[in-house]
């Protein structure tokens, strides 16, 4: 059998029964290859990444995530349901990075993090300010000044659109 095919052996077993320890250095290579690539994956390949990616990350502990969200939150093409998962993690060293440098994220991804996480979830989020891109700026920028209410303990019922409907 050939080297690849010998890995995807290993990657089904550390998906199915692996220990924390096995399934944690399968995330670790899955996450350097796809990084190896990643401004050539197309979608259905990413896609790939990302089911595997997220089925890996099961069981693994938290600082583990951490590490992993670290280096796919400035990619462009990042798995997006991995990074979700990330941005919802209820550890902010998980959701911390995705929150504050990842451009994948929806508008309505972060507004349903404000509104169920903690402070520390809203302060990474009114700093995705910085990192978004023109298009998105108003209406991300209400999803940040929205944030900064509720931390704030200014209390609104949902984001203010500031002309961005």
């Amino acid at each position: 059998m050939n080297s690849f095919g010998s890995f995807v052996d290993e990657l089904e077993l550390a998906i199915q029964q692996g220990s924390s320890t096995r399934r944690t250095e399968m995330l670790r290579q899955v996450t350097d290859l796809f990084l190896g690539g990643a401004g050539n994956f197309n979608d259905q390949q990413i896609d790939v990444f990302d089911d595997v990616l997220v089925r890996l990350t099961k069981q693994v502990e938290s600082n583990v995530l951490a590490e992993i969200g670290a280096k796919l939150a400035p990619i462009d093409h990042a798995p997006y349901e991995l990074l979700r998962s990330f941005a919802h993690h209820d550890e902010i060293a998980v959701a911390g990075p995705v929150l504050t440098l990842s451009k994948r994220l929806s508008e309505g991804d972060l507004i349903e993090i404000a509104k169920t996480k903690g402070q520390a979830h809203l302060g990474a989020i009114s700093l995705t300010v910085s990192h978004i891109s023109a298009p998105r700026r108003c209406c991300d920028w209400s999803v940040a000044a929205w944030a900064s209410r509720q931390a704030s303990d200014e209390r609104a019922d949902q984001p203010s659109t500031h002309g961005c409907d």
